[in-house]
């Protein structure tokens, strides 16, 4: 599985960094994991408002701050389609 959060550094960008790196812990799961804050990386990924969450090559999340659970229901759920 790949994760990247994209973000300048803002406090929701920061934050949510922070809210995704505990929900893997807590799920004690290993991804390939990467925080984006370069301008440059986050246009090239298609991002237009930030933070933004990709799963798996896919934007699943823009401008707005996710908490711990819904976090967990996406990574879980893309885990989910992962193995089917």
């Amino acid at each position: 599985m790949k994760i990247r959060v994209y973000g300048p550094g803002c406090y929701a960008c920061n934050e949510l960094d922070r809210r995704v790196i505990n929900v893997l812990a807590k799920l004690g799961i290993a991804v390939d994991y990467m925080k984006v804050s370069d301008v440059k990386g986050i246009t090239d990924a298609g991002v237009l408002f930030t933070p933004a969450l990709e799963i798996n090559g896919k934007v699943v999340s823009s401008g707005r701050l996710l908490s711990e659970r819904q976090l967990e229901k996406l990574i879980t759920g893309a885990l989910s389609e992962a193995h089917s």
